[in-house]
Order: structure tokens, then sequence, then C-alpha cells
């Protein structure tokens, strides 16, 4: 995938009644493609264009003791939060799944909708103790009040400068993908680890239909995964229908979620 048109997606809007339908068929040509991976071992990505129906099944919750192992999810690309999508709960997992790495030797980015720049580094100093080697916070909804949609802060404490992105209108996702593209590319390098943040998933799809988003997101990964980058969304299970939660699940290898208890549980993993 190269240039800035690698994250456009397909804007083919879909009636409710084909809704269904799509985010099915789109499910299952993922999970057919991820077993092709496993069982060669080929890190190249296959299209298929014969899809079949067959319904999302639903996945047994498995729970470990306690708190997650993080070095359970080393080698994980990116990794599904189901949980709530605000509050101290969220804030804390999310903090630590990004910096559970040396911190000094990771570049942040994080993606965040109809939450400020400033609420979220908030959050990160609130929670962190340790710096990134930078940071890039992508703000989706937030007006800019005439300011350029980029940014660069000087900090007195974490990393000296931190970028800040502003993409107007979260419902824009070839706009978002031409963003994310060239801030990848950005940050990526050898020497140091990049890691994700989007949140979340549930806040998105009150702006973009769940078929286009499950396009975008399995374009993203790729991405992502190109550059050895490691992820995590959240998404608010109790905000949507069990389907939608099975559909995108599907996207991931590892899930894990937010207790009762406050910690990180693991739902499925490798």
């Amino acid at each position: 995938m190269n240039g800035t048109d690698d994250l456009q997606p397909d804007d083919e809007a879909d009636d409710g009644e084909s809704l269904s339908a799509s985010l099915e068929d789109l499910a299952n040509s993922v999970r057919e493609r991820q077993g092709k991976k496993r069982r060669s071992d080929d890190k190249g990505r296959r299209e298929d264009n014969s899809f079949e129906w067959v319904n999302v099944p639903e996945q047994e919750e498995t729970q470990t003791t306690d708190s997650i192992p993080f070095e359970t999810i080393d080698d994980a690309s990116d990794v599904l939060v189901l949980g709530p999508v605000q509050g101290a709960d969220c804030d804390r997992n999310c903090t630590a799944l990004l910096s559970y790495a040396v911190p000094d030797r990771t570049n942040i980015l994080a993606v965040t909708v109809t939450r400020s720049a400033n609420d979220w580094l908030s959050m990160w100093q609130r929670y962190s103790s340790g710096s990134p080697a930078s940071m890039v916070v992508v703000s989706l909804g937030e007006e800019t009040g005439g300011a350029p949609a980029s940014t660069t802060i000087s900090t007195q404490s974490g990393p000296e400068q931190i970028t800040i992105e502003t993409v107007s209108d979260p419902s824009d996702l070839t706009r978002l993908g031409i963003t994310l593209s060239r801030l990848i590319s950005d940050i990526s390098t050898e020497e140091e680890r990049t890691a994700v943040c989007v949140h979340s998933l549930t806040a998105l799809l009150q702006y973009v239909e769940p078929r286009r988003l499950f396009r975008f997101l399995h374009i993203f990964r790729g991405k992502l995964s190109s550059v050895d980058a490691m992820a995590h969304y959240h998404m608010d299970p109790d905000a949507h229908d069990k389907q939608t939660v099975g559909v995108f699940r599907s996207l991931f290898d590892t899930v894990v979620r937010i207790t009762d208890d406050g910690d990180l549980e693991i739902v499925s993993a490798p």
C-alpha cells in the first residue's frame, strides 16, 4: 500500500435492509483470508470476491484471573477493547496499552472522536508515568476556529513537542485516511515502536455507516501491519446490537474487555 490514497474507503451507501448482509459478507471474507493466512503462514493479503451467507457466530468469552499480562499481547498487531469508552477505567487501560512497552522508544498516534486533543493529553498526563519518543493526536469533530488544521505545541514534561491534527468532519473517512497514512509514514522508524489508539469505534459509528467503517478499518489495519505497529480500538458493546459487535470483533484476533473491577481480561487471542 503506497501513497496517500491507501486508506480511502468505499463510499457506497447501504440501505438498512442490505446493511446486515453487507457486513456479514465482509466479516466472512476477512475470516476466510485470516484462515488462509494462518494455514500458509503467508503475510500477504489476498482478495476473495466470493461470499457465502453465514451468520456471525456467538463468541464465548473466556475469563482470565486478575488483570491481563501484557506480554501475552506483545505480538498482537491490533487489539479490540470492549467496555465503557468513557471514565477512569477506560482512560487508565488505554494509557497502559499505549505505554506497556518502553515508553521513550514508542511513537504514539492517538485518534480521538468528539474528545478534544487537550482532554486526551490531560488523560495521558494523569495516568502515564512515562514519556513517549513522540506523540501525535488526531482530533475528529473538533472545530479549529480558523486555526491551522495541524499544530505543534511544546511541553514542559513528556515529549518536547506534540503534534495535533484536526479533521473537523468525523464522517470524512477519505480525509482521515489521507491524514493517518501520512502520519504513520512520518512517525514509523526501525528503532522505535509505533503505538496507536482509536477512541472510539462507538463514536465513529455515530457518523459513519458500519459497512464503510469496517472496510476502512480493514485497510487501516493493513497499513499498521506494514510498519509493525500495535494498535487498540475502543468499543462499547452495550451501545450496539450483538450482530454489529460480532461483525467488528471478527476483524481482530485479539479481543479484551474491561471488567467490572476495571481490569482487562482476554476474550479471545490467537
